[in-house]
This record gives structure tokens, C-alpha cells and sequence, in this order.
């Protein structure tokens, strides 16, 4: 543009449109002086027409066509022709009198006429339209004076004017009768050119801000560290890598990879590295002044490594990328998915065994985006390592194919989503154990994780090994009818160790090239698990909502599991449980298990919480005396079995009959507590079987039972031991008949059944109260109430007349109902409550039915000594009797009587 105002002592180039634009321009660098205005050069053009040419604007294109006496290039701007395309900016073609007015530009502003209505040359006053003004910079003002300023302070309607200078106008900068053209600029008007530009206050203004321009550039072209500060910006990644970058800036951003704002956020910080990387990974580039750069930034996200997150593209390169990253050059950094993507994960057997490898110290962090796996063959889904966490996503093992049927069988973490520890077989050998099988400090949170595969034990998060210090919470489990468990981790070995070569894998743990490694310290709590339908199979085996085998120091809480197929909650020793541990993994064996508060809602086949610290296949061959290959017993047996688990809380369901299994199962336990349950169905509502020992089972609630709701027994060697039950409420069980009552006492020893309530008002199903089988041993049944039987029952059933070994002490039990009161043991009845010197019979206590006034045996056969006790006596009756006489029943003598 050649038109503009100059003044003698700017740079020779200078034009108007560089003052409009706010900034003086020379040497490298820019100043700007005003904020929010910005004009180009046909707004130039606009000043130049309406204010040196003249003010030439015109209401219509037809006025404009009436008067052709202006000269050839003359401006002027038509603004209210009713055709909207002929309002724009025409300039003159051919001489004065003659040519035509040519459209060359748009209106580059909406166009606001200011009518003056009154005031003075100096403190005008005028009306608007449209508007008054808004957006500074948005609108051109248009104002015809009616009279000159004076040059002192000028205002419109009070806003203060400037001129293009930002300075008072000069005297006559407003002509009376022609068209000034304005700006607004946020608090004041200004002037798009004055007529009297060339004062000395203009000069001396515009001459100061070139002086200070001109420092600046020559401050910033001689500091080094000035440049070094300025950040280089890019759409693109293929941008960046085109430019030419100066040599003192040292660092660079891009906005996008492939298009601008497809990385998410502000983009990738980039810094000039000193030398080319060795190797040049997905987060390095070269400029084209040859430079290389490197990613600058402590939280990323796949797209910076050229993931497409669209679900069809192949993204796993860059996921592992992204890690690698943070692995290498961050500490504690994050990898983050961008909302809404699906990054597609192809993981191949030979290529990618190793799944997606999460790296130590690196945080995944999914924002709800998607991770679909696609596994092929023995293969691995997330990987952690120690100190990590994944949470937030999104994570589906989505195509599994390529496992063998016994493969399947073998190895559930085969194509786990998130796939913690090693496989069995892959944890290295002593001195050289994985990496993976001992990792440690894991958060796995707030995830969604789900899996196609149709094979075998398929897992979905956990795995095998020494790995501990886990911490699995509030993660959503679909439902699923293909896996076997949602939740699992297992024992596993290092070196050669196996359940089907006993003394082999005794032999190898006593040379020291093989021993056995254990999942420690996890807390799994808060999750809730889906509808785990998969079907029974060989075993039996069918879905686990969380099975854990061969733990220690961990603790399942809070979770809600809405249907397994096999249990709710298992937890066992496993095939080889701590049998060729370490010793410190030896004293832990199976202690310390918490299960508290938990549902499971349909736990309609088999069990609602398992627990057991059997050592399967080491137990059954050391105590089978067939098997003399077998000559030493398990740790089971000679160390005892774990103390200190807690089965508290909890609340489970079965309903439908068929029931295979028991709510509570508890097993090869020394010690433990199982309290504050409710168990509503299965076969047996809480059972202590084989090997339990020294349990207190209490403050539960039984009911709906199929068969007893609260069992103490086992048919196979050891029985259960010490088994305290009390203050439990066991009600309307043995729903399908038979008899066992709602507690049962069958093929155990020294059991204490004590203060519990049994039946209910509207008992319907159990015919039995509490019955202690023939094949008990010592049983104590103390401060019992009996509410109700089912009509026709017995509340107490004790054994039978010839055996009187079953009970050790039966007293203060009480029966609401109508019903038999007693039957079984012949004493009227008596208990055992004390042995005398010679080991039989002893000390008894009788209690008083009505009926029976004296309350002396009637059957059996007592030595002499004997003493019985008689609770309930009435006045002047006897409270103490003694045998004088051996015999069946013997001749008996009243001791003392009631007052």
C-alpha cells in the first residue's frame, strides 16, 4: 500500500498500516503498544478515502454511479444499498467525469454511524446505529462533525477520542462536514488517521516507540538466553520436522501429531537435545536445520506416539511406547488415555509374548478410555512390574485364540487382561527369579475388565507368583459365561516343582534348585463382580467371583459378587500349598486371611465362601498308606494349619435348589474366626470339616438350608476339633427333610455348642433342634434355646441310649415348644459334666422333666460314684444323687436336697 501517513523521521518503509496495527516494525523484533486492534490494508484504504480523499461514502451504489467527478484511484465505501452485495469498498476507474466506481473489497467491519446531535467541536454528542459500542476492534464508527476540534482532550457521548497514535487529537483532526472514521478500542475511540498526524507530539510519540523497538531487537538479536526462552509452536508433527528452527531456541510444541489438536490438551512440549539420540524412538524428531528433539513432558498420552485410538489401528507399539517413556526418562510419570479412545492392542505369540509391559514406577491412567486386546497364543494381556497403578479404564481382552485345551486348563493367565506375575513354569530359576513373579506395589482401580476367552481357567485380573502389596478396588467385572475367574491369584515355583511328582519335587526343594513362591499382602475390596455363569467341568470346577490359593497377610472386603457357578470366595492351600516354601513363606502358610463384609447373591451350585489350607495332592499321598513312595507327611499335618482368618460379615445367597455345596465351608484350619455372617440356602448353611480346628464359629445368622444350617463334621480323617458355635441363630433349615437339625454335631470332637437360638416361632422345615450324632465325641452343649420344631420333632437329640460317650456336658438348654423336649441318651437325660478316676461315666447333670420327680437314671449302666446333679428340683427334692452301687442303672442315694 503506498497510501499512508508518514513522518520525517520514521524508517524509510514505514507505513500507516504498521501504526494501525499497534506495532513499530524494524530490526528482529517486534513492540507492540495497544492490545485488541488489529486493522489491514483494506481498512487503510477505508481511512485514506473517507478522510485524505475527502470522505467519499455513499448510501447506495446507485449514489455512488451519480457522481463519477472523482479521480481515477479515488476510495469511497457504499454502506446502505438494500442489495447487500453492492455494499463493500469501490475505487475509481478512469479520470474525472468519466469511468465507473469498481467493487474491490467486503466491508471488513460492520459500519455504525454516529449522528452528532448537538455539544461542541470538542465534547460531541451523537446518537447510534445500531449500537453503542461492544467488542473493541469489532466495528468501523462513521461520524460526520459539525465542527472542528480545537485540539485539548476530546470525547464522544464522554468516551474519551485518540487519535491513530493513541494521543490527543491535533486540532482539526475533526473537519466540519467530513466523514472521520473510528475505532473502538475497549475504553475509548480512536481514530483510524488524523489529518493533523505530522505534529510534533505525534513525531515525537512514534519516534520514542521505534527508539524503543529498536532496543528491544537489539537486546533480543544479542542475548542468547532470550532466545533460548521462546517456544517454537507447530500444527503439526510433519510441520515441525520441515522447519528450520533458529539455533538459540531450545524448545518447540506441537499441537498435533498428524492433524492440529489431535494430542490432546496443549499439545507435546518438545527440547533441543545436544547430539542425535541413540536409538531415535517414537518421541524424538529432526528438524530440518538438523537438530534433533525429544519429548518434554511428565504426563503423556498414546497419540503423542502415534496411536490413532480409533479401535481398527493397531495402537499397541504406541501404548508401550508411551511407557517406555515415562519409564526412561520420568520418574513417577503418567501415561493417560484421551476420553473416548479405543486403542486396539495386537498381541502375538513370538512377537509380543509379553503383553503390553507396564513398567516400573509408571502410572496407566485410562480417563474411561478403551484397551482392546487381541491375543494370539501363550501371551500376556497389561503386564505390571512393581510400583505401578492402572486405573480408569476400559479394558477387554476382546479376540483369544490359540491355547490348547490343556494349555487353557493349565494357565488362566494366559490372555488375562491384566496379567500380574508369571505364568507357571516362566518364573526363572533360583538366583535368576522374573522380574514379574516378585513385582510389587500395584494399584489396579475404577477399571472396567472384561474377556472373550472360552478356554479353560480364564482369568481376568491377577495371576502367579510372589507377587504382593496389591491393592484392587472398585473395578466392575461384566457378567460373563466364558471365564472362571474374575479375581485369582496362585502360588506358583521357582525352578521344577510339580503336584503330579511329589518325591520328585521334594528331592529338587532339598538340593535348593526349586521352591515354591506365594501372592502375599493383597487387599481386594470394592469391586463388584458380574453374573459368572461359565459352566461346571472336570474337577468339579466352574466360576470363582475371587479365588485366591496359597496366600498370606490379605484381606477381601466389601466386594459384591452377583452370581458364581462354583464359589463366591474361594480361598485354599492349594495343589502344594507352603509345603517346599521358603521357611519365612513356611511360618506365614495360610495366616492372616481377612473375608469380611462381602455379598454374593447367587451362589446357586457350590459354595459362597471356601477357605481351606489343604495341601491337596502333598496330603493325599503322605496319608494314603498305599502310597509308600510317599514316606514323610506335609507341613500340614506336622507344622499345624494357619491362624488368624477372619470370615466376618458377610451376607450370601442360594436359591434353587440343588445345591451341591455349603455357604461357609472351613477346612484344615487351626483356629480362625467365622461371626456376623448370613447365609440364606445352600446344601449346609456354615460347615467346620476335615482338619478344622480350634474355629469359633458365632453371631451368625442360618437360614433355608437344604440340610443343616450349621454343621460341625466330616466323614474323612482328620475330624474336626475344638469347634466352638455360639450365640447363633439357626433357623427353618433342612428345608428338603432328613436328620440333621438346625445344628448338627456329626464325626467331631470336643465341640462346644453354647447360648445359641435355634428354630423360630413359625419353624416349618427342621424336625430337629440340635441333634449330636453317635458318632461325636465329648460334645458340650450349654445354655441352648430351642424356640420351635417342626410339629412331631425333637428339640435336643443326643446320640442314642447305648452311647454315652457323644456328650460331655448337656445343661441350662431350654425348649419353647410342645414338643419332645429330649431324646437319645437315656439319663433322664444327664450329662456328661466331669470323668471320674477311672475314666468312665463321672459326673452328669440331670435335667428335671416334668413328670419326673426323682430324675435317677432308669438306663445305662454306672459304676459307683457316679454323681448326678439334677437342675430344675423342686423344694424338698433331690439335687444331688450318688451311685452306691454299680449296676444297670445301678442303686443310687440322695446326696443333698433342694431347701
Amino acid at each position: 500500500m503506498n497510501s499512508g501517513i508518514r513522518s520525517p523521521n520514521l524508517p524509510l518503509g514505514t507505513t500507516l498500516g504498521e501504526f494501525l496495527g499497534n506495532e513499530i516494525v524494524g530490526g528482529t523484533r517486534s513492540l507492540k503498544r495497544y492490545s485488541r486492534v488489529s486493522v489491514i490494508g483494506p481498512l487503510e484504504a477505508i481511512a485514506s478515502g473517507s478522510q485524505i480523499g475527502g470522505g467519499v461514502v455513499f448510501s447506495s451504489k446507485a449514489e455512488a454511479d451519480a457522481h463519477l467527478g472523482y479521480a481515477a484511484f479515488q476510495l469511497a465505501l457504499v454502506t446502505g444499498d438494500g442489495d447487500p452485495a453492492k455494499n463493500g469498498l469501490y475505487q475509481k476507474i478512469a479520470g474525472t467525469g468519466t469511468g465507473l466506481w469498481s467493487r474491490i473489497a467486503d466491508l471488513p467491519y460492520e459500519i455504525v454511524q454516529l449522528t452528532v446531535t448537538g455539544g461542541t467541536g470538542d465534547a460531541i454528542l451523537a446518537s447510534f446505529s445500531p449500537q453503542v459500542p461492544s467488542t473493541p476492534g469489532d466495528k468501523l464508527y462513521l461520524m460526520v462533525p459539525t465542527a472542528n476540534n480545537t485540539g485539548v482532550a476530546m470525547t464522544i457521548n464522554g468516551a474519551v477520542v485518540k487519535n491513530a497514535l493513541n494521543s490527543t487529537p491535533a486540532a482539526n483532526s475533526f473537519v466540519s462536514g467530513v466523514t472521520t472514521s473510528m475505532i473502538w478500542a475497549g475504553d475509548h475511540y480512536q481514530l483510524l488517521t488524523s489529518l493533523s498526524a505530522d505534529t510534533a507530539g505525534v513525531v515525537a510519540d512514534a519516534t520514542a516507540a521505534r527508539d524503543l523497538a529498536a532496543a528491544s531487537a537489539t537486546a533480543a538479536a544479542s542475548s542468547a538466553s532470550a532466545l533460548a526462552n521462546q517456544v517454537h509452536q507447530y500444527d503439526t508433527r510433519a510441520q515441525a520436522i520441515a522447519a528450520t528452527i533458529p539455533a538459540g531456541v531450545n524448545l518447540a510444541r506441537l499441537l498435533g501429531r498428524v492433524a492440529a489438536g489431535d494430542l490432546f490438551g496443549s499439545g507435546a512440549l518438545h527440547k533441543k537435545l545436544g547430539g542425535a539420540p541413540s536409538p531415535a524412538r517414537s518421541w524424538h524428531f529432526q528438524s530440518a536445520d538438523s537438530a534433533w528433539w525429544q519429548l518434554k513432558e511428565f504426563r503423556v498420552n498414546p497419540r503423542m506416539f502415534g496411536a490413532v485410538g480409533d479401535g481398527v489401528a493397531d495402537d499397541r507399539a504406541a501404548v508401550q511406547d508411551a511407557i517406555d517413556f515415562i519409564s526412561a526418562l520420568t520418574t513417577g510419570g503418567t501415561v493417560e488415555g484421551v476420553p473416548g479412545d479405543t486403542y486396539r492392542i495386537v498381541i502375538n505369540s513370538g512377537v509380543t509374548d509379553n503383553g503390553v509391559i507396564l513398567k516400573s514406577g509408571v502410572n496407566l491412567i485410562g480417563n474411561r478410555a478403551k484397551l482392546r486386546l487381541e491375543c494370539d497364543g501363550q501371551v500376556y494381556g497389561i503386564r505390571p512390574l512393581s510400583n505401578t497403578k492402572i486405573i480408569g479404564w476400559d479394558i477387554k481382552t476382546s479376540v483369544s485364540t490359540g491355547l490348547s485345551a490343556t494349555i487353557g486348563a493349565e494357565q488362566g493367565i494366559w490372555h488375562a487382561p491384566i496379567s500380574i506375575g508369571a505364568a507357571y513354569g516362566n518364573c526363572g530359576t533360583v538366583g535368576s527369579v522374573s522380574a514379574y513373579a516378585i513385582a510389587q506395589g500395584m494399584e489396579i482401580a475404577w477399571n472396567t475388565i472384561d474377556s472373550a476367552r472360552n478356554n479353560g481357567q480364564g482369568l481376568l485380573v491377577g495371576g502367579y507368583g510372589a507377587v504382593g502389596q496389591i491393592h484392587i478396588h472398585h473395578n466392575t467385572i461384566p457378567d460373563n459365561s466364558t471365564i472362571a475367574l474374575a479375581i485369582g491369584f496362585d502360588w506358583a515355583f521357582v525352578g521344577t516343582l510339580s503336584s503330579a511328582d511329589i518325591n520328585g519335587s521334594k528331592t529338587n526343594y532339598n538340593n535348593g534348585t526349586s521352591y515354591s513362591i506365594h501372592p502375599h499382602d493383597l487387599l481386594i475390596e470394592h469391586n463388584f463382580i458380574g453374573k459368572m455363569t461359565m459352566a461346571l467341568y472336570a474337577g468339579p470346577f466352574g466360576s470363582h467371583g475371587i479365588r485366591l490359593s496359597g496366600v498370606y497377610n490379605s484381606r477381601v472386603i466389601g466386594n459384591e459378587i452377583a452370581e458364581t457357578t462354583y464359589a463366591g470366595i474361594f480361598v485354599t492351600g492349594g495343589d502344594l500349598s507352603f509345603e517346599f516354601a521358603p521357611t519365612k513363606e513356611r511360618y506365614m502358610a495360610m495366616k492372616n486371611i481377612v473375608v469380611e463384609g462381602n455379598v454374593m447373591q447367587q451362589c446357586n451350585t457350590y459354595y459362597g465362601i471356601y477357605y481351606e489350607a489343604y495341601p491337596d495332592n502333598v496330603f493325599e499321598a503322605a496319608s494314603n498308606p498305599a502310597n509308600s513312595q510317599y514316606p514323610y507327611s506335609p507341613i500340614g499335618v506336622v507344622d499345624g494349619y494357619p491362624v488368624g482368618t477372619r470370615i466376618v460379615g458377610n451376607a450370601m445367597v442360594a436359591s434353587g435348589g440343588g445345591y451341591l455345596g455349603e455357604g461357609i465351608y472351613v477346612q484344615f484350619s487351626r483356629g480362625g474366626l467365622v461371626s456376623d455372617n448370613s447365609v440364606q440356602g445352600f446344601k449346609t448353611g456354615i460347615r467346620a470339616g476335615r482338619g478344622a480346628s480350634e474355629t469359633v464359629i458365632e453371631r451368625n445368622q442360618v437360614t433355608l438350608a437344604n440340610e443343616a444350617g450349621i454343621l460341625i463334621s466330616d466323614s474323612s480323617s482328620p475330624s474336626p476339633t475344638g469347634v466352638t458355635v455360639r450365640n447363633n441363630k439357626s433357623s427353618r433349615n433342612c428345608a428338603s427333610g432328613g436328620t440333621q437339625g438346625n445344628i448338627s454335631v456329626d464325626s467331631a470332637i470336643r465341640t462346644s455348642i453354647l447360648g445359641n437360638l435355634i428354630g423360630s416361632t413359625d419353624e416349618d422345615n427342621s424336625s430337629i433342634g440340635l441333634s449330636v450324632t453317635a458318632n461325636a465325641t465329648a460334645i458340650s452343649v450349654v445354655g441352648n434355646r430351642v424356640k420351635k420344631v417342626k410339629t412331631g420333632g425333637t428339640a435336643y437329640k443326643i446320640a442314642s441310649s447305648s452311647v454315652t460317650t457323644a456328650l460331655y456336658v448337656f445343661r441350662d438348654n431350654e425348649y419353647e415348644g410342645s414338643d419332645t423336649y429330649f431324646s437319645g441318651i437315656e439319663i433322664v437325660p444327664i450329662n456328661r459334666f466331669g470323668l471320674n478316676g477311672s475314666g468312665q461315666n463321672g459326673h452328669y447333670v440331670a435335667n428335671r422333666t416334668p413328670g419326673i420327680s426323682s430324675a435317677r437314671p432308669a438306663f445305662g449302666t454306672y459304676v459307683a460314684n457316679d454323681i448326678v446333679d439334677i437342675n430344675g428340683a423342686a423344694s424338698a427334692e433331690a439335687v444331688r444323687i450318688l451311685c452306691t452301687v454299680s449296676g444297670s442303672p445301678g442303686t443310687w442315694a440322695v446326696v443333698s436336697t433342694r431347701p
